[in-house]
């Protein structure tokens, strides 16, 4: 418990709220040296906190839809660095303060998650060999609709705008662009989005 306050403050920076935001950001302030005060009018992650599942995931499929749409794919890219940097940091937190971190993976071992990125970068490999066809060719639309079939089977359910989206992801450069183009070839990458957008009929 805390002690209430009773009297006027002075402080360089003023947090409304004790939940998981509120906490993180008066960590952050003490690391840096600032001069910050945390008030909470009930409990400590008595709020919003409370009522979340209490899940970290960089995998916000619908809000990654929604970035593609208004901003394009390499706004949504640097979203997706940006979550998977704070997930790092919360590795880093949670291995020095007992709070009872658990990493999850759809009820799927490390060594599965590692088979099925495999296998999608198969997929890739496969499409690689078919460069020289057009990207609305029979032959690549079939291993197109076979990509989006295995990202519903074992990820998401891959909707026609969810997978379009992906598509402008692909070949939006950075990490997962050079994966795609290390399995199926240079130019892979581009080449699947043009066909996903065959394929989604944009």
């Amino acid at each position: 418990s805390f002690p209430t306050l009773d009297r006027d403050e002075k402080t360089g920076v003023l947090i409304v709220g004790g939940g998981m935001v509120g906490i993180l950001t008066a960590y952050m302030l003490e690391r840096a040296g600032a001069d910050y005060l945390l008030i909470e009018a009930n409990r400590i992650c008595s709020g919003v906190t409370a009522g979340t599942t209490a899940k970290i995931t960089s995998q916000h499929g619908l809000i990654y839809n929604k970035l593609f749409d208004i901003h394009g794919a390499e706004y949504a890219y640097k979203y997706w660095q940006a979550n998977e940097a704070a997930l790092e940091e919360y590795r880093r937190l949670c291995s020095i303060i007992e709070c009872g971190f658990e990493e999850k993976s759809k009820g799927r071992s490390t060594e599965q998650e590692k088979g099925l990125g495999i296998g999608m970068m198969n997929i890739f490999a496969e499409i690689g060999k078919l460069l020289t066809l057009e990207p609305s060719d029979d032959a690549v639309q079939t291993k197109v609709d076979e990509l989006r079939a295995y990202i519903t089977e074992h990820f998401y359910n891959c909707t026609p705008e969810i997978f379009f989206s992906l598509g402008q992801m692909y070949a939006g450069g950075g990490s997962m662009t050079e994966n795609i183009d290390k399995a199926g070839g240079k130019g892979t990458a581009e080449f699947v989005s043009k066909a996903i957008c065959a394929y989604c009929g944009k």
